[in-house]
């Protein structure tokens, strides 16, 4: 994404913030004014880990990605992906439970080039972080291809919802 937003620049359909806010563009920052080699050596791990999974995702027609999770906190979760093979469906539910902001529980559902993503945030000073960014994040998939982006903050933990996964194959099933 970072190197899309680099081209829109470019060709003056964004501003230089939008690329200043970007996760590589930050890590290029920190690593120009940082002096301890642990840390460039860590910030140039992660960059390559972004790059590898860019590559792959191009390469394979895909998405893949990696999630900066500060494990030190964490007291469980789940990560899913499956599929509905009649309807051509796909479904990422992630699980969170950390000590410090509780429950996070989103659910992303994949049709085509249309997104529905639906997010319970027990933390409300996350939760209205995230909120603030919903354009940002709209815009970033809109620019990566996505027609119909539609997202939704529920107010209670839908535990209801193993009823749909039930109706999806799965593909990847993550426990930690």
């Amino acid at each position: 994404m970072f190197e899309t937003k680099l081209k829109k620049f470019v060709e003056k359909k964004i501003d230089s913030k939008t690329i200043q806010s970007d996760l590589k563009s930050i890590l290029y920052d920190i690593l120009q004014g940082v002096k301890d080699e642990k840390i460039k050596e860590d910030i140039h791990t992660v960059l390559n880990h972004i790059e590898t999974f860019q590559l792959l995702s191009k390469i394979t027609e895909s998405f893949y990605t990696f999630l900066p999770i500060f494990w030190d906190s964490l007291n469980g979760g789940n990560i899913a992906i499956k599929k509905n093979e009649e309807k051509d469906h796909y479904l990422c539910k992630i699980t969170l439970d950390f000590q410090d902001l509780g429950f996070i529980d989103t659910a992303v559902f994949l049709y085509k080039k249309d997104l529905k993503v639906d997010f319970f945030i027990e933390n409300s000073k996350l939760k209205n972080q995230i909120k603030k960014n919903i354009e940002f994040l709209k815009s970033d998939l809109s620019n990566e291809g996505f027609l119909n982006i539609f997202i939704n903050f529920l107010s209670k933990k839908d535990d209801n919802d193993l009823e749909k996964l039930l109706k999806f194959k799965s593909i990847v099933d993550i426990k930690v």
